[in-house]
């Protein structure tokens, strides 16, 4: 958890600079379809690879 946090502060950053300048044409509309798609992917990407996670999780304890 505490690495996706930190992976979002830097792409919140980098959308934000990118499709909404100060200066400049804006798209907020891609990049909310962006952050939508990563939304959507996370679970099904987490469901996949389930068994190395648990794998991991199992060598931990």
């Amino acid at each position: 958890m505490f690495f996706a946090k930190m992976a979002v502060g830097g792409i919140s950053g980098a959308l934000l600079s990118a499709y909404c300048p100060e200066t400049g044409q804006r798209q907020p509309q891609l990049m909310w379809a962006i952050i939508g798609a990563t939304t959507l992917i996370s679970p099904i990407l987490i469901v996949r690879c389930r068994r190395i996670i648990e794998r991991d999780k199992c060598a931990a304890a």
